[in-house]
């Protein structure tokens, strides 16, 4: 399948909330159902390359639900990276919304730097792609990791600065002479942000934000 970049429109506050939180209703989604099956299949994937095989991803989550992340000798070793899946499936499952992303699957990570070249030319200031892909974790206190996934996020006030540069950009005149991927690409941008002003306009929440991640 190759690398991609995901996007979740999120309430930023929720997922801050979640670290120590004991939260029932999150442990209780693992149990049964989607997340249990999604969590079943990234443990299969990566059985190979998690060194202790009692960590799960469940276990992850659970541990960041607890409060209970490993110590800070455990940054940067071969098994921190699971953290940051649990991170990304928490990420998924309280999503206020997931922006469709058919343009960006699969992708190497020059793309991301294309599209966010022509953007740059058309004046937004803020890198509204590469800053999801490289921008770090909602959570501060997650084990630090060394590889994939690579990950980001902007908040609120981030975001309404490169809307309210979005909306001088004439889109149509944006996509044209280049194929019709990179043109898909670009119009899925656009409509990241249009949608994140569409649903935090309707609710006023100024604790939404963007994360995004490259894996």
């Amino acid at each position: 399948m190759g690398y991609g970049l995901m996007v979740w429109i999120v309430d930023g506050d929720r997922i801050r909330k979640l670290v120590g939180s004991h939260d029932q209703d999150t442990l209780k989604a693992l149990t049964s159902g989607r997340w249990k099956r999604e969590c079943q299949h990234f443990n299969n994937e990566f059985v190979d390359d998690i060194n202790d095989q009692k960590l799960t991803l469940e276990r992850a989550i659970t541990d960041i639900v607890m409060g209970t992340l490993p110590p800070k000798s455990f940054d940067h070793s071969s098994d921190a990276f699971v953290y940051a899946y649990a991170y990304l499936k928490l990420c998924e499952m309280y999503a206020v919304d997931t922006p469709s992303n058919h343009y960006w699957v699969p992708i190497n990570f020059a793309f991301i730097n294309q599209i966010q070249a022509i953007y740059d030319r058309a004046g937004i200031s803020r890198g509204l792609v590469e800053d999801l892909a490289m921008g770090g974790a909602l959570l501060s206190n997650l084990p630090h990791w060394s590889d994939f996934p690579l990950v980001g996020y902007l908040e609120w006030k981030e975001i309404a600065q490169i809307i309210s540069e979005l909306h001088k950009v004439d889109i149509d005149k944006l996509v044209e002479g280049h194929d019709s991927w990179t043109q898909g690409a670009l119009r899925e941008v656009y409509k990241w942000y249009m949608a994140f002003e569409r649903l935090s306009g309707t609710a006023g929440e100024r604790n939404w934000t963007l994360v995004g991640a490259y894996y």
